[in-house]
C-alpha cells in the first residue's frame, strides 16, 4: 500500500500545482467533480515471472498504471489534457516507468473529452522511488 500513495502522490504533484490546481482522484467517476480531471489508478500489481525460481525470489513486480484526464472546455479541450499528460508523462519517466498506450477514448458524456495512457515497470526489492511529502 505504500508504494501505490508514494506513487500516486509523485504523479499527483505533477499535474496538480499551486499555478495550475487540477482535480485528482484514484478512483474512477463517471462524472468529476471539477474539471480538469486526473484519475491515477494502479491497474495491476504482479510478481514478475522472470525472477522467480524453486529456490528464489528477489521480489521483483510489474506495476501497470493507468491515469485518464478529462476536460469540459468548449474549445481546447484535448490541448488541454496534452498539456497534463505531458507532465503526467515526465513524472512515470522519473521514476523508470515507459508509457505502454496513449489515446482519445470515447466518453459516456460526448461533451466531456478522455484522453486515456498506461504505463508500466518492473520493480525490484532493491529499487527506491523519489522521496515524497507525504
Amino acid at each position: 500500500m505504500k508504494d501505490f500513495k508514494r506513487i500516486y502522490t509523485y504523479i499527483e504533484s505533477a499535474v496538480n500545482t499551486t499555478e495550475r490546481p487540477v482535480y485528482c482522484a484514484s478512483q474512477y467517476e463517471p462524472v468529476p467533480e471539477e474539471f480538469p480531471a486526473v484519475y491515477i489508478t494502479e491497474a495491476q500489481h504482479r510478481k514478475d515471472r522472470r525472477y522467480v525460481t524453486l529456490a528464489h525470489d528477489d521480489g521483483h513486480y510489474v506495476r501497470d498504471w493507468e491515469v485518464q484526464i478529462f476536460s469540459n472546455k468548449t474549445e481546447g479541450a484535448l490541448m488541454q489534457c496534452h498539456g497534463l499528460m505531458d507532465d503526467v508523462e515526465k513524472a512515470f519517466a522519473e521514476i523508470a516507468f515507459i508509457e505502454t498506450f496513449c489515446g482519445q477514448m470515447q466518453n459516456a458524456d460526448p461533451s466531456i473529452t478522455r484522453l486515456v495512457a498506461r504505463f508500466t515497470a518492473t520493480i525490484g526489492s532493491a529499487d527506491t522511488m523519489p522521496e515524497t511529502n507525504e
